[in-house]
């Protein structure tokens, strides 16, 4: 039983997260909002990550999640302690909801592909219709 606990220390384990934010400018002001998702390696050994997406809960899948941007590009590699962040306009990802026939609050994933196609999945709310309606620009 102890063996199999230290195991556990040594392989990766993926911290998944998500909100809404917004980037202070250069010239003053701040950014429209934004969600921002993050993937932590919170594991004792390095974790190969494919892709990261957001996708309705219900099973359609919205991949790959276009207008993703963040500061690593796919596939890299989270050494243990290490994270990841990514950011998509949250207006432009509502509007994929919509058209995919998505309204108000569906759930969502954030999903997390890694190096074995094993997928890590964190599901939320996802204000649609509060999003589109952003007066950000």
């Amino acid at each position: 039983m102890i063996s199999r606990f230290f195991d556990r220390r040594k392989k990766p384990r993926l911290a998944l997260g998500q909100s809404p934010g917004a980037f202070a400018l250069p010239e003053g002001g701040i950014s429209p909002l934004y969600l921002i998702l993050e993937v932590a390696n919170k594991g004792g050994s390095e974790a190969g990550i494919r892709q990261v997406y957001v996708a309705p809960k219900s099973g359609h899948s919205l991949t790959p999640t276009d207008g993703l941007e963040g500061d690593r590009s796919f596939p890299f590699v989270l050494e243990a302690g290490e994270g990841a962040r990514f950011w998509i306009r949250a207006k432009e990802l509502a509007s994929s909801f919509r058209e995919a026939g998505y309204s108000g609050s569906p759930r969502a994933s954030l999903v997390v592909e890694d190096a074995s196609g094993n997928t890590h999945e964190k599901s939320f709310k996802f204000s649609v219709d509060k999003y589109l309606n952003l007066k950000d620009e």
